[in-house]
């Protein structure tokens, strides 16, 4: 038997700020992105095929559960 647990009103989320502050800006993870971009640079055919084919089969996989669940694919 399914539980079902009501919220009352007085407890809901307030709705969000009209003009909400800008995230802050984490320049920390900024570079370590930069850093690994530069790490993982290449100009090598065979690793450029070898990664376009991973990406392939990534995309292939996100669009079958997304199938399964009867859900549009994100990879048309």
């Amino acid at each position: 038997m399914k539980k079902t647990i009501k919220v009352p009103d007085n407890e809901a989320t307030p709705p969000p700020a009209a003009n909400p502050a800008p995230p802050e800006i984490d320049y920390a993870l900024i570079e370590l992105l930069r850093e690994w971009r530069e790490e993982d640079a290449t100009d090598d055919p065979e690793v450029i095929r070898q990664r376009q084919i991973e990406l392939e089969e990534f995309k292939r996989n996100m669009n079958e559960n997304r199938r399964i669940d009867g859900r549009p694919p994100v990879y048309p």
